[in-house]
This record gives structure tokens, C-alpha cells and sequence, in this order.
């Protein structure tokens, strides 16, 4: 029987997907915020873009609050999803 694995286990050091922008969107979490945001009350998770993907000057279009370099931002958790939750895995 194939079983999904249970989102929210994001670490430091995972490689993860953003939910909207599919498999394409890779990136791997440098680190969580210690306060969410106050907005939106959610964490976020600074992320640093492969190099060599489709999306890896993703932040370059985002406000100084938001990147901190072309291929490095703040991405709220609930958009992410790990790359090994992605997989079906086989029990």
C-alpha cells in the first residue's frame, strides 16, 4: 500500500517545492523565522534557490523585505513542501 508522507516536517537543509510553482521551483531552507509573520501570523523560511533552475533568480522581482539576494528570500512554510513529500513511498 503507497502512503503519502505528512507535510509540515521542513528542517534546515531540506530541499523543498513551492506548491504554485510545482516541481520547477527548487530550493533548499537556510533557516525559519523565530516570530511569525505579523501579517499573516505564519513562520517563514529564508530560501536559497538551486542555481542551474528555472526559478533560481526567483526573488529578484520581490522588495528589499522579502530577498536578500536574487536567489535568496523569505518564503512562508505553508507554501513549501519538502522534495521527499512529493514522492509517493511505498510502505
Amino acid at each position: 500500500m503507497a502512503r503519502i508522507l505528512k507535510r509540515g516536517e521542513l528542517k534546515v537543509g531540506n530541499l523543498v517545492n513551492h506548491i504554485l510553482y510545482g516541481r520547477e521551483w527548487v530550493a533548499i531552507i537556510l533557516k525559519f523565522s523565530r516570530k511569525p509573520d505579523t501579517l499573516t501570523t505564519k513562520y517563514r523560511a529564508l530560501v536559497r534557490m538551486v542555481p542551474g533552475t528555472r526559478y533560481e533568480s526567483f526573488f529578484k522581482k520581490y522588495t528589499a523585505k522579502m530577498k536578500e539576494t536574487d536567489s535568496q528570500g523569505w518564503v512562508s512554510i505553508n507554501w513549501l513542501i519538502s522534495l521527499e513529500d512529493t514522492r509517493i513511498k511505498e510502505e
